[in-house]
Parts: structure tokens; C-alpha cells; sequence
């Protein structure tokens, strides 16, 4: 559930966070919130354990990163809402599935 704390309210996630803070790179990617989906099924093939998904997780207020900018290292506090773990893989999903005028799926 740390990791998911570490996505933005629109499915983006902070990049390069620190463990312990709230302070990571804030400049917008367009794959890190896909991990968070791929280890969240990993645990549950492992485990066996479906409850995650129903565990609230809260969201950072996403302060409009523009992947183009230059980073800057922020510390961004989790005001952003909450949902469910299925919620928090739902949003990076979403976030991701950005197609252009050919269908195809943009990278950025």
C-alpha cells in the first residue's frame, strides 16, 4: 500500500521517491504507475490474497506535471483523495491507455 500512497489522484505516480518521505521526482513519465499494477497482481498470483484490492489507499494531488518540463525534486503531501488498491490500478491504467490518430499508443 506504500507504493500506491506515491500515485497522483489523475494515475500518475511520483518517480524516484524516497522511502520514509514524500519527496521524489516530480515531472510526469509515462510508465512508472504501470508498476504499481504489475506488482499488485504479482502479490495476489503469489499470495492468494484478493483482500488488497479493497484496501484505501489515499492519492497526492497531482500539481499538473507536464512531462516536458525540466524535474524538480518535491516533497508533495497526499491530498488527493483516496481509493481502493483496484482503484489506484484502475487510475495508472487509464493514465496510461493514451492513443494517437492511427490508434496506436502514444509514449509520451
Amino acid at each position: 500500500m506504500y507504493i500506491a500512497g506515491r500515485q497522483f489522484d489523475t494515475g500518475n505516480a511520483l518517480n524516484w521517491w524516497h522511502p520514509g518521505s514524500d519527496f521524489g521526482l516530480g515531472r510526469a513519465f509515462t510508465d512508472h504507475q504501470l508498476w504499481l499494477v504489475k506488482t499488485a497482481l504479482f502479490y495476489v498470483n503469489r499470495t492468494g490474497d484478493r483482500s488488497i484490492w479493497s484496501e484505501v489507499v489515499p492519492f497526492k494531488k497531482d500539481p499538473g506535471l507536464d512531462f516536458r518540463a525540466r524535474p524538480i525534486w518535491t516533497g508533495i503531501p497526499a491530498d488527493g483523495g483516496s481509493d481502493t488498491l483496484y482503484g489506484h490500478c484502475v487510475r495508472a491504467l487509464d493514465f496510461s491507455m493514451k492513443f494517437g490518430p492511427h490508434n496506436l499508443p502514444l509514449i509520451g
